[in-house]
């Protein structure tokens, strides 16, 4: 099985599939000794040779810092969205706060911590407008999931009359949200990387495993997206610029080219 999801969420499932020798890989997922317990995946995907999973999530959001830093011209004043269901969501909030913390003239005016339960009921919105609202000098707004925009912080964005003035920029490039960016219809840039790559890695990895070697890094990568960089056609899906043919590495790889 290929999860995509925390260990955490469902801790209890994975220790009866581990004992009845059911292989599962962690695609993007963290295991559960992230938070002092035992491993229960039979192994996650590593995304890149010289970083972490926490690295390169914190990498994620020191690329969004980066990109609001130079779209404010080094004056962000920042209404910072957090995830609190999820360990990534820490590991993005820290590396954009960190990276953000070297622009002397930036700051994060406030950040609204955001959970599943503000997306699945509705309050998201609501939430968003409300702070908004009350921070009338935010020039730049960063979330750690492309998926909340269309969600309805995108629509409040638009409803506020200062889409034109935020910069606004989320996270995975995910396809429906390169369509906001393009028309710059309340979100302005994302932080990608290859869906359809990581896929690939994910069943490069469970090949590993059950040939019984290690797990080797699957270069998943990040790539900051705006209206005018790494833009891919209209209906087509983010990928890297220069542009790198996975398949066929893969398909060499498993003799299959």
């Amino acid at each position: 099985m290929q999860i995509g999801q925390d260990c955490s969420s469902f801790r209890a499932a994975l220790q009866e599939a581990k004992a009845a020798d059911i292989v599962t890989i962690g695609v993007g997922g963290n295991d559960c000794d992230v938070d002092g317990g035992a491993k229960e995946f039979t192994a996650t995907t590593q995304k890149l040779a010289d970083l972490t999973s926490e690295e390169w999530w914190r990498q994620m959001g020191a690329l969004q810092a980066d990109w609001i830093i130079g779209k404010t011209d080094g004056k962000a004043q920042v209404l910072s969205l957090k995830f609190t269901d999820a360990t990534f969501g820490a590991w993005l909030q820290d590396g954009f706060e960190s990276e953000l913390a070297t622009c002397a003239d930036c700051a994060v005016v406030e950040t609204l911590e955001i959970a599943n339960q503000d997306v699945g009921g509705g309050t998201l919105p609501a939430k968003f407008s409300t702070a908004l609202l009350q921070n009338a000098d935010v020039n730049a707004v960063n979330v750690p999931l492309d998926g909340w925009f269309l969600a309805g912080v995108a629509q409040a964005i638009q409803a506020s009359g200062r889409s034109d003035d935020l910069a606004a920029i989320g996270a995975f490039g995910e396809l429906g949200n390169l369509d906001l960016i393009r028309s710059g219809t309340g979100q302005d840039a994302s932080v990608g990387f290859s869906a359809a790559w990581d896929g690939w890695a994910a069943i490069d990895t469970t090949i590993r495993v059950l040939n019984g070697e290690e797990v080797e890094a699957e270069g998943v990568g990040l790539q900051v997206i705006d209206a005018d960089t790494n833009m891919p056609a209209a209906g087509e899906p983010f990928a890297y610029e220069p542009a790198v043919d996975y398949v066929a590495a893969f398909s060499e790889l498993w003799g299959i080219g």
